[in-house]
């Protein structure tokens, strides 16, 4: 059985789980509220938005507080030590100001 199907078999899910899947190369997943979202590869068009996004973020933050991040990078939106978080997203372009609210997973 295939992880997707093994993903898409249970309803709710939390960061812990999220962070014991084992998936294949391209494979990726983003939680709302507990439930998985597969996401599909971006396209060439998509990535190349993205890196322009990114050049001109990194270019205007450049001697300021705040650093910039790009997918794959997952980022638990209401973090709990216990990873029972159940919303973890991976934004195409993240921009992070208080590095006290980031934790080395995201």
């Amino acid at each position: 059985m295939s992880n997707v199907v093994m993903i898409a078999e249970k309803q709710r899910f939390t960061y812990k789980d999220y962070a014991e899947w084992e998936l294949a190369p391209g494979e990726r997943f983003e939680l709302i509220d507990g439930k998985a979202y597969a996401m599909a590869e971006p396209s060439n068009l998509h990535q190349g938005i993205v890196t322009d996004l990114e050049a001109h973020f990194f270019n205007f933050l450049v001697g300021k507080l705040c650093k910039v991040r790009v997918a794959p990078y997952d980022m638990q939106i209401f973090y709990a030590e216990d990873n029972s978080d159940d919303t973890v997203l991976q934004p195409d372009v993240t921009v992070i100001c208080d590095e006290k609210k980031r934790g080395e997973e995201g």
